[in-house]
């Protein structure tokens, strides 16, 4: 069974590969790796620490 986190990474990982593609197609330079790098890896990092946060019931926010 797969399990949450990676459910979560595919997902964003998609996303980051479509998000990349279309910055490249209106935008030069850093920005299309900047853009795969940040929803590819740097979201899903963020939302499942929060997931796991709330799984755990602690509140990330306090």
């Amino acid at each position: 069974m797969v399990s949450r986190d990676t459910k979560v990474t595919a997902v964003f990982v998609v996303l980051g590969v479509a998000a990349w593609l279309a910055t490249d197609a209106v935008a030069d330079g850093p920005w299309p790796w900047i853009v795969l790098f940040g929803v590819g890896v740097l979201v899903p990092m963020l939302v499942n620490d929060r997931l796991d946060a709330r799984a755990a019931g602690d509140d990330a926010d306090r």
